[in-house]
């Protein structure tokens, strides 16, 4: 029997399948969530490189997977100091004079595409005809791109702001890395069988800050993006 090509994957067809189900939603009376909604994982037994790969772990992710579509992993080992310095440094970005963080907003000319500040109103990420009510900053790397590559402010605007932020997106690229042992195991495959698909993967890092008060009026932001 001949091998049959897989299909081709069109992003503009499958972005406008998403924007049209999402315009489908009915969101007129949204349920409250609770605590046992989301599905928590202890992923400290989990050591791939010493051979530790229990049973019980792979298939809690892949029953999450399976009933819900997402999960949260405790027991990770991620330095505190490290998120905490993230946070922190979060919080301080998003306090900066709005002329400061505009200065490096997305799609500076002769920067990369989809990194730097995105004021709230925007509608670039997804885009929608709505603005979002948040505002965010984006950082990426993979194989080709590097932090240099990106757009940040400057270390008198922000002390400490850079080396906070690429420090996290290190530690979490590599604890993303140790997750898709997981889902290898979750789907029954040999150890090291996706490694191939992740060699220099993207890595995508969004910052979000949602002001107080900022559901209580509309926001078009038909100008951004």
């Amino acid at each position: 029997m001949a091998a049959v090509d897989p299909p081709q994957f069109n992003p503009h067809l499958r972005e406008q399948q998403l924007r049209t189900e999402a315009d489908g939603w009915d969101v007129a009376d949204p349920e409250q969530a609770v605590a046992e909604d989301l599905t928590v994982i202890d992923v400290s037994g989990w050591k791939p490189t010493l051979g530790l790969r229990p049973a019980p772990i792979a298939n809690a992710v892949r029953d999450a997977c399976e009933r819900v579509g997402f999960f949260q992993i405790t027991g990770h080992g991620l330095s505190s100091r490290i998120i905490e310095q993230a946070t922190s440094m979060n919080r301080a970005f998003h306090a900066l004079p709005l002329e400061t963080k505009m200065s490096i907003a997305m799609d500076q000319p002769g920067a990369i595409g989809g990194v730097g500040y995105l004021p709230i109103g925007h509608n670039k990420l997804p885009k929608r005809a709505v603005g979002n009510r948040n505002a965010a900053f984006i950082v990426k790397t993979s194989a080709d791109l590097m932090a240099d590559d990106n757009l940040w402010p400057t270390e008198a605007e922000l002390p400490g702001f850079r080396r906070a932020v690429t420090d996290y997106l290190t530690a979490i690229s590599d604890l993303a890395m140790q997750v898709v042992t997981l889902y290898e195991a979750a789907l029954g495959l040999d150890p090291g069988f996706l490694d191939t698909a992740f060699t220099g993967p993207l890595a995508r890092l969004r910052f979000s800050h949602y002001p107080p008060g900022e559901w209580d009026a509309p926001v078009s932001g038909a100008t951004w993006g």
